[in-house]
């Protein structure tokens, strides 16, 4: 099997960019979402300036976000709502499919 080194490469995700996350229940999607928040300036380029987490059932990333500073909106946020937000932004929708 090869495999290719990603050395010297630039690997950041470049906003704006659409990301699906998925899989089973248990399976680390809140925490791999928590990791992404906490590194987003070394994960994601230009570096957001704004946060917006909106969810559809409350969890425990929930207060720790807002704890953090970053804005947390239950349900699907109004368009006015995600246009407000400093720019670069990343807004987060978790389990919203069925909103």
């Amino acid at each position: 099997m090869n495999y290719h080194l990603f050395s010297n490469k630039d690997l950041k995700l470049k906003l704006p960019f659409g990301c699906i996350i998925s899989g089973p229940s248990s399976t680390g999607k809140s925490t791999f979402v928590r990791k992404l928040i906490t590194n987003s300036v070394q994960l994601i380029e230009p570096i957001p300036k704004s946060i917006l987490y909106c969810y559809g059932e409350y969890n425990s990333l929930v207060p720790e976000l807002q704890r953090s500073g970053i804005s947390v909106y239950s349900g699907v946020p109004p368009e006015d709502l995600i246009k407000k937000q400093v720019q670069p932004s990343l807004v987060i929708l978790d389990d919203l499919m069925y909103s």
